[in-house]
């Protein structure tokens, strides 16, 4: 995790990430790079800032409910978070939507992952400015959820990093600029009154997907070869997934299998 640095992102990157599907074009989220003289954000009030490798990993835009409801119950804006943490959030949500039929448990989200602080190189006590806060698997679930092991580096991301409009249909945390500040949020786990329903869902998630060979890699192969960001606003939801011709893919043309596994 780290301090601002300058951004490596121009408009061209950007627009490669557009015909990939990564990104919505310009007229639509309102995109733009830094200037080359501003090494830490200048932004427009109606603008946040966002990285490549979010959207990489499943950031859509406007952003789904449940990943905007987490960072403002964790008092967290969006660059507080790492890509992993966007990998974790993106892989729930295409659990329960595309293989378990349902939306988001926020009880179920509590009881396999949990927030901590993550200084900023050389540091040790407060949260970096960037990317500040690790999100983790609980380790006590590892039969129970879908297994798979992030990247421990990913070097270099907080280099990529772009302006985005913040949507007032459905908004981000405004940008401030600030360290995240550890809540005690970041650790709860399920409601008691949530447990029973956590506890059934458990059940199905290990019996029906885990036990029927569902792993990590099946997981997010699934979300990237059906060209579908999970962590976006969808006409319907991946239940409901239609195939090629489905409004709510962010590209139309089918993917290589080698490139989805890349």
């Amino acid at each position: 995790m780290s301090h601002w640095r300058q951004s490596n992102v121009d408009e061209m990157l950007l627009e490669d990430f557009v015909a990939k599907g990564l990104l919505p074009p310009n007229e639509v989220a309102g995109w733009r790079a830094l200037l080359p003289e501003h090494e830490e954000p200048h932004l427009e009030s109606h603008e946040v800032v966002s990285f490549l490798a979010f959207h990489e990993r499943g950031l859509g835009y406007p952003a789904h409910w449940f990943l905007r409801g987490l960072l403002h119950e964790w008092g967290l804006e969006l660059q507080h978070l790492n890509p992993n943490g966007v990998l974790h959030i993106a892989g729930f949500v295409t659990l329960c939507e595309a293989f378990l039929g349902i939306e988001p448990h926020v009880g179920l989200f509590r009881a396999f992952f949990y927030g901590k602080t993550s200084p900023a190189k050389g540091e040790t006590s407060s949260a970096a400015p960037v990317g500040g806060f690790g999100l983790q698997r609980r380790p006590r679930h590892d039969d129970v959820y879908p297994e798979y092991t992030p990247a421990e580096s990913n070097k270099g991301w907080h280099g990529d990093w772009f302006y985005l409009r913040n949507p007032p249909e459905a908004p981000f945390p405004e940008f401030h600029g600030e360290r995240p500040v550890r809540d005690l949020s970041w650790t709860w786990g399920t409601p008691t009154s949530e447990m029973f329903v956590a506890r059934e869902i458990k059940k199905v998630i290990q019996k029906r997907v885990v036990e029927a060979g569902l792993n990590g890699a099946t997981l997010f192969f699934t979300m990237r070869e059906r060209r579908v960001m999970p962590l976006a606003i969808w006409r319907m939801p991946l239940w409901l997934y239609s195939g090629p011709s489905d409004p709510d893919r962010a590209f139309t043309e089918e993917l290589p299998e080698d490139d989805v596994y890349s």
